[in-house]
């Protein structure tokens, strides 16, 4: 990196680990701590001109996730399974690989599910995770019209899981509260 030191430019080993907001009191710093120069934020990063190459990357990635969707649904196979599949190995994979270690590795959300990011929850597995019903239904196997036996939480890689059995309510049931009064 060039920081100016004194009015001239003089090349620092080392990379600055500074955020934009901690430029203002501090400047640059190393990892250890240790200031190396003064100066204001600089970054060659900007939104504007990643846009194109982000647009450009998402649309790679989504056709590559697309021709193996097509290559591996055959007529026999409901494609919303393979793209299950698929979405598991290829996307949630590395997208949760670093939530399972360290201090996310209980990480779990009562507002959102975690295979779609879409729709709120409904029905928890014995890890803890919860799930929306069709992320179950396209994970699981459905052993009849209200039941889905699931034998692997899909965020959950070579870890051990008892399979389990999940009973959907009929859709037109409603929520019911008991109440004792008494």
């Amino acid at each position: 990196m060039k920081a100016k030191v004194k009015g001239k430019s003089k090349f620092v080993g080392g990379r600055c680990v500074n955020v934009r907001s901690g430029h203002g009191s501090k400047g640059h710093q190393l990892k250890n701590g240790k200031v190396f120069a003064i100066g204001s934020y600089e970054s060659k990063f900007s939104v504007e001109s990643f846009q194109d190459q982000w647009r450009s990357l998402v649309y790679d990635a989504l056709s590559d996730l697309l021709g193996e969707l097509r290559e591996s649904t055959s007529e026999s196979e409901l494609e919303d399974r393979v793209a299950s599949q698929i979405h598991k190995s290829r996307v949630m994979e590395r997208f949760y690989e670093h939530v399972v270690q360290g201090p996310n590795a209980s990480l779990v959300n009562h507002s959102t599910c975690f295979m779609c990011l879409m729709r709120a929850p409904e029905h928890a597995l014995p890890c803890g995770h919860i799930f929306c019903t069709p992320c179950l239904k396209a994970y699981g196997t459905d052993l009849d019209r209200d039941t889905i036996a699931i034998g692997a939480c899909p965020l959950h890689y070579d870890a051990e899981f008892r399979s389990c059995k999940i009973f959907l309510k009929p859709e037109q049931a409603g929520v019911r509260v008991l109440t004792l009064d008494g």
